[in-house]
């Protein structure tokens, strides 16, 4: 057998390991997801599936009863809307007309919204996390971009008392003030810039970053391959979590601190993977599905 052989045969051999099989049940968890442009939610212990609405980028409340995601209104226009599941009541938060709305996530305590915003145009508007009172309506502006640089908005710190945001060079944690209490450079724990789209995550305890950035040396042969990284920020160590034959991008926490949900892409439509820290072995949940995270999550005795 040649070499050419026997690496086919072991990315054969990886493709295999992640088809996606059974999950083990887990008392009244809900999976939300985006199909092909089209929010659903999922009890993963009956198997029932819910239509929420056209849309993208959703995010489900950690009650599990609300879902926030992106409606594209027009050709370019971008705003979030949230959906109660319990009486499948739409709310709309406009703001003023000039102010685009997408990437929204709900807080861990789930008191509030954040998401990315872009009042006003591309070049002369401002842009930025944007902070959402949902039951008033009342919002504001975070933190806004400077010195040309892209802040987006990524992720919220499981005490629900910052959000983490980026401008590709540094990740920032702000406090619902609009502080930033704290800052680590990019390149120290990637060893270069990351795109505007990455995603970071941080552990409860402060020590670990996850992160999504283009896989090396894979993208060199397969562009576009993308992988899933953690970041000791004590040790200043990076470990690569997803395995070679699976392109993973949109890590966001199942359990914090034990493990993640991503969208992982090996051979066809993309699947919404659990991944352990620990032992770092992607579990496929769902088909044909992206942008999945989950609400309502209490294990089973």
């Amino acid at each position: 057998m040649t070499t050419r052989h026997v690496a086919q045969s072991i990315l054969l051999m990886l493709v295999a390991a992640l088809i996606c099989l059974p999950a083990v049940a887990e008392a009244h968890t809900t999976l939300c997801f985006d199909r092909n442009g089209i929010v659903y939610v999922k009890d993963m212990n009956t198997g029932s599936v819910q239509e929420v609405g056209r849309g993208n980028d959703p995010h489900l409340s950690p009650s599990g009863n609300l879902v926030v995601y992106t409606v594209t209104v027009g050709m370019m226009d971008r705003i979030i809307a949230v959906v109660d599941l319990d009486t499948n009541q739409a709310k709309i938060f406009a703001g003023p007309q000039t102010l685009k709305q997408w990437d929204a996530q709900w807080s861990p305590d789930g008191k509030w919204l954040a998401f990315q915003g872009l009042e006003g145009g591309e070049s002369s508007g401002r842009s930025g996390p944007v902070l959402l009172d949902p039951k008033t309506g009342e919002w504001r502006f975070l933190a806004v971009d400077s010195e040309g640089k892209i802040l987006r908005f990524s992720s919220w710190r499981p005490d629900s008392k910052a959000i983490l945001a980026h401008d590709m060079f540094t990740l920032f944690q702000i406090d619902l003030n609009g502080k930033i209490v704290h800052s680590v450079s990019v390149q120290d724990m990637n060893g270069s810039n990351v795109a505007s789209s990455c995603r970071f995550l941080l552990s409860p305890d402060g020590n670990t970053v996850i992160f999504d950035d283009i896989a090396l040396p894979d993208a060199e042969k397969f562009p576009q391959t993308m992988a899933i990284y953690a970041y000791n920020l004590r040790e200043k160590k990076r470990i690569r979590l997803t395995p070679k034959g699976l392109s993973a991008v949109e890590p966001l926490w199942y359990k914090p601190g034990v493990e993640i949900i991503v969208t992982g892409t090996a051979v066809g439509k993309p699947k919404l993977y659990r991944l352990s820290l620990s032992d770092r072995k992607p579990v496929c949940i769902l088909t044909n599905a992206r942008s999945g995270s989950v609400g309502n999550l209490t294990e089973k005795k």
